[in-house]
């Protein structure tokens, strides 16, 4: 019969301790991330839907689409406008409905440090925003850009990249 080796109990639950204090270590480093990636993924959404609103703002008030971020800043400070003429079927008329309940960035530069708008060539066609690579909400992308869709029309042709339209 084998004689247990003097010690080895006691290895075993040092190792069972470093093993417990590594995985809650790991548990709670991933659940740190995920809180991070989530928040910036609020933000984004957030800045998204702020763009979109601006943009239809814009289009409401000039009868054409910016041509740029400029274009954008002609509306001053803030992100409200009087109204967005004729809201389009599944355009919001309001800001609060388009922010979904989400809070507005500070400023329309810090929405574009998030977001960015890819323009048509001189104001032709619908806008296209896109996240810059950012996390963000299920869906939001395809929200926010049918809105400009759908104020648009059927004869606007989003680009597909900053400065190029798809073909009719």
């Amino acid at each position: 019969m084998t004689e247990p080796v003097r010690g080895s109990s006691r290895a075993g639950r040092l190792l069972l301790v470093a093993f417990l204090v590594a995985a809650m270590g790991t548990f709670l480093w991933g659940f740190w991330v995920v809180g991070g990636v989530r928040q910036k993924a609020r933000d984004t959404d957030a800045a998204l839907r702020a763009l979109a609103w601006r943009t239809l703002c814009y289009h409401s008030a000039a009868g054409e689409w910016p041509k740029s971020d400029d274009s954008l800043r002609t509306l001053g400070e803030g992100w409200l406008c009087a109204a967005v003429a004729a809201a389009h079927e599944g355009s919001p008329a309001t800001l609060e409905g388009a922010m979904a309940g989400l809070v507005p960035p500070d400023s329309l530069d810090s929405a574009l440090r998030l977001a960015r708008i890819g323009y048509a060539p001189q104001g032709t066609g619908v806008p296209r925003i896109d996240a810059r690579g950012n996390p963000s909400g299920i869906g939001t992308l395809g929200e926010v850009n049918g809105w400009l869709a759908a104020a648009g029309g059927a004869t606007d042709h989003p680009p597909t990249r900053t400065g190029e339209t798809n073909p009719p």
